[in-house]
């Protein structure tokens, strides 16, 4: 089963910072220039974003809708000074053979250079069967936001398809998480190192129902 429930107050995309699928060293400069590119917020958010609906890549219990169903069903909502809501279906049962409605979207917009900051009030969490995720896709994929169930600690994992090996978990992770794989190399013919390389937050308020019980956060 895989459903999510997001209180959204605003994502901001700015351009400076370089994300990419491939190991680069960071370049920094004296004056770095930050400019605003997209903000997705109020009741214009979802027109920035096309709803995927066909079956779900991982063979999750769940079944993404359309717009227009969402919509109809009360699974989204976005208004000038409130929240932006995704959800689920959280009332009915599900018997195992049609999974559980709920919205998974993708923005139209591509960037290749963004620092994206998004606040969030609120997320799935403290429940079997969860999954939210904020990711970014490409030739490769990194999993901004992302866990599983009850997990009370965010883990934030980059998938290459280049061979690339994070050399020092200490110096990569530091005081803020604990890396849990060294190789972020995906190989799509093989199916071998779909785990990536992830580090798990040591912030206990950094995902689901923690998270909520402060308010949320950027």
């Amino acid at each position: 089963m895989r459903s999510s429930s997001l209180f959204l107050g605003t994502t901001t995309i700015l351009s400076a910072l370089f994300l990419s699928p491939s190991c680069v060293s960071a370049q920094t400069t004296t004056t770095p220039a930050y400019a605003l590119a997209t903000s997705y917020s109020g009741s214009t958010f979802f027109d920035g974003f096309d709803f995927f609906s066909d079956a779900d890549p991982t063979n999750g219990f769940v079944t993404y809708v359309d717009e227009t169903t969402a919509q109809d069903t009360g699974l989204i909502s976005a208004s000038d000074g409130n929240p932006v809501y995704i959800g689920t279906d959280y009332t009915n049962i599900y018997n195992g053979t049609v999974g559980r409605p709920t919205v998974r979207i993708e923005s139209k917009a591509q960037f290749n250079h963004a620092l994206i900051i998004t606040d969030l009030t609120n997320m799935p969490g403290g429940v079997c069967g969860t999954w939210p995720a904020l990711w970014t896709t490409g030739t490769g994929e990194i999993n901004i936001i992302e866990n599983v169930n009850d997990v009370t600690n965010v883990k934030t994992t980059l998938h290459t398809l280049g061979q690339c090996n994070v050399p020092d978990s200490t110096a990569q992770a530091g005081e803020t998480g604990t890396l849990t794989n060294t190789n972020c190399t995906y190989d799509p013919v093989t199916g071998k190192g779909d785990e990536g390389c992830g580090v798990f937050s040591t912030d206990d308020y950094s995902f689901g129902g923690k998270f909520n019980s402060i308010n949320g956060g950027v």
